[in-house]
């Protein structure tokens, strides 16, 4: 179930322009990751996003999640590290596809 809520994330957030996911991208490979998602943006900081999410009820946090040496590494520390998401098996695919909606309305503002 959660590979489904993850190509489903992926399948939608492939279509915002800007938007990087770092790690695990193809279908495939879905069971060698957990449906927990590192992103940036070109046009929004990872501390806007998880602020306008969680504004909007969308729990998201930023920052380096103590792996302050892979956010180094990936030239990120400068821009505030990554937005981090998580699905579980409890969330459904109209809460993904909240997230989805939501996250394009931040970053068409």
């Amino acid at each position: 179930y959660e590979r489904t809520l993850s190509r489903r994330f992926l399948d939608g957030v492939a279509t915002l322009q800007g938007v990087q996911v770092w790690g695990i991208t193809d279908g495939p490979r879905l069971g060698d990751r957990t449906p927990t998602f590192a992103l940036t943006s070109d046009r929004r900081s990872p501390q806007e996003l998880a602020r306008r999410l969680g504004e909007a009820g969308i729990l998201a946090w930023d920052g380096h999640f103590y792996a302050k040496a892979l956010i180094e590494r990936l030239g990120l520390v400068d821009t505030g590290g990554v937005l981090r998401l998580g699905f579980v098996h409890y969330t459904t695919t109209d809460e993904v596809d909240r997230t989805l909606d939501e996250l394009e309305t931040i970053l068409a503002r």
